[in-house]
This record gives C-alpha cells, sequence and structure tokens, in this order.
C-alpha cells in the first residue's frame, strides 16, 4: 500500500442513554484491557461547569509512537503499511521490514530531524478518506495525541537531551469508536472500514453504554470510604533546595531579568490505590 491509497472511513453516529462515563470506561476496561480503552474528561475542580465535556475511545486501530530519533508503528494489518509508507514519505527511514520486524509487528523507522514527527502526524490524517453526517468543524474520527515533556524537543530547535528518556515523547493513538458526552447529551461515533476488523464480542459499545445507564445510582448521602495510607511519598526537591532557588529568582526579579516565574516541584505518591477509584459523579448519570 502506498500513501497515496486511501483507507475509506464511515463514521454514523447514534444517541445513547445518559450514563456515567466512568461506569462505561471501567466496563470496558473489565472486556476488553485497558490498552484498548481510554476515558478523557474535563470534570475537575467545584462550582458551576458549563462546558463539561467527556469522551470514551474504545478499539486500538492503530498507534505512532515517536522517540528522540525514531518512531514506532503497530496496529491492525491493513492499516500499518499506509502508515508506514506516510513515514517513508515524510523522509523517515525503514530500520525493520515486514521481512526482519519484531515478534510484535512493530515497525521501527529513523528520524533525520526531530519535526518530521509533526509531517508524518499530517500525512497521517490524510490517509483516510471520511464519509460522515457530523459537520466538517466538529470532531468525527482521529488521533488521540498524548504529549511528553520532551515533545518540546520536536517543536523547537534546543539544546541537546541531558538525560535518557524511559517512553516516547509523542504518542498518537488511532482508536475505532467513541462515545462523546456534551451538553447536547450522550453520542456514540461508530466507524466502519474495510480495512478494520470485525469488532469482537464485548466491543459493542452501544450495547455496554445502556448496560451502564442501568446500573442504580449510588445512594448520594453514602459516605466515601477512607482512602488507604500511601506507602510512600516523594519529593523531587528538598525543602533547604527549593527555598534557595525562590531565594534567586527573587533577585533575578528585584534586578528586573524577569518579572515571575514557576519553580513548582514534583511530588510522587506511592499507593494501592487505582486511579479509576478516585472518581467524582458524573453529571451526564444525569
Amino acid at each position: 500500500m502506498t500513501e497515496r491509497d486511501s483507507i475509506e472511513v464511515r463514521v454514523a453516529v447514534d444517541t445513547l442513554p445518559g450514563h456515567d462515563p466512568l461506569d462505561l470506561y471501567t466496563g470496558l476496561c473489565e472486556a476488553l484491557g485497558s490498552r484498548e480503552v481510554f476515558l478523557m474528561e474535563d470534570l475537575s475542580g467545584e462550582g458551576p461547569r458549563p462546558r463539561q465535556s467527556a469522551t470514551v475511545g474504545v478499539g486500538r486501530i492503530a498507534e505512532i509512537r515517536g522517540f528522540a530519533t525514531h518512531v514506532e508503528i503497530d496496529g491492525v494489518p491493513a492499516v500499518v503499511p499506509a502508515l508506514v509508507a506516510a513515514a517513508e514519505a515524510a523522509g523517515l527511514g525503514a530500520e525493520t521490514s515486514p521481512d526482519t520486524e519484531p515478534a510484535t509487528g512493530v515497525r521501527r523507522l529513523r528520524m533525520t530531524h526531530s519535526d518530521q514527527l509533526w509531517e508524518l502526524a499530517a500525512r497521517a490524517q490524510r490517509i483516510f478518506a471520511l464519509s460522515t453526517e457530523l459537520p466538517a468543524s466538529g470532531y468525527a474520527f482521529g488521533f488521540l495525541t498524548s504529549l511528553a515533556y520532551e515533545s518540546a524537543w520536536h517543536m523547537d530547535e534546543l539544546p541537546p537531551r541531558t538525560k535518557e528518556t524511559t517512553g516516547p515523547d509523542v504518542i498518537l493513538t488511532l482508536f475505532r469508536d467513541m462515545v462523546r458526552y456534551g451538553q447536547n447529551g450522550v453520542r456514540l461515533l461508530a466507524a466502519e472500514s474495510p480495512a478494520f476488523p470485525v469488532r469482537p464480542p464485548g466491543l459493542d459499545i452501544a450495547v455496554e453504554a445502556w448496560a451502564a445507564a442501568q446500573r442504580p445510582e449510588e445512594d448520594p448521602g453514602s459516605s466515601l470510604p477512607a482512602a488507604p495510607a500511601p506507602r510512600e511519598i516523594r519529593d523531587s526537591v528538598s525543602r533547604p533546595d527549593f527555598l534557595g532557588q525562590a531565594a534567586r529568582c527573587l533577585e533575578h526579579i528585584a534586578v528586573g531579568d524577569i518579572y515571575q516565574i514557576q519553580i513548582g516541584h514534583r511530588i510522587d505518591v506511592a499507593t494501592a490505590l487505582a486511579p479509576v477509584r478516585v472518581v467524582v459523579r458524573s453529571p451526564f448519570s444525569k
């Protein structure tokens, strides 16, 4: 398959009953595994939030992982060759071929310049010929993008890196179907294509959403269970070092070098509490 060969995708839209996105997410994770599902919410803080929204995506079709000097591509067999062709058209050189790739099926390609990652992303989007009733100004189908701090090296000319990174700088993941939650209710965006495999049992997210909607509401008067004590708490900087940094920043402000600066630090908490157990009741369940 060449980059010029497009993959036809039809996105159908359906309305679902109101339910909590977290219920759907946890149910799909149990059925399919967490790698096949994602939950994205803007529900944070207290008070009125007129633009509340959330998305549950399911059915991983393909993924592009960008590192400092190379990218990795994997996914369903009919999509990977098109993404590899897009990478090669963007100037990336193949490090593995279908005959030499590892047992995981991951294709690895070299980058000669860090901004080639964005050229690949732009070409990857153009692979898919989309048909849908949704307006062109809205979202219908595309890559979920995750950016690490190191993604800055792909956006600007920066000094060489001084530390090894343990994971990708950028991850672009293509999910097949999404449930969107917003002011206009809950909608299912289901993508169909000859290039996509038959949905396995348990991947019918419309049925999963209906089942989630039938779950009884929790008693609003019930108290939340106590969280377990953390196993360990680590701060990335000591108090004396942090105070020293603050003092130096104040000196720079005093002489006019800068007028404000943020010197936050990271606190790592090791706990037995799973992230999905820390929840806020969603308005979409009403």
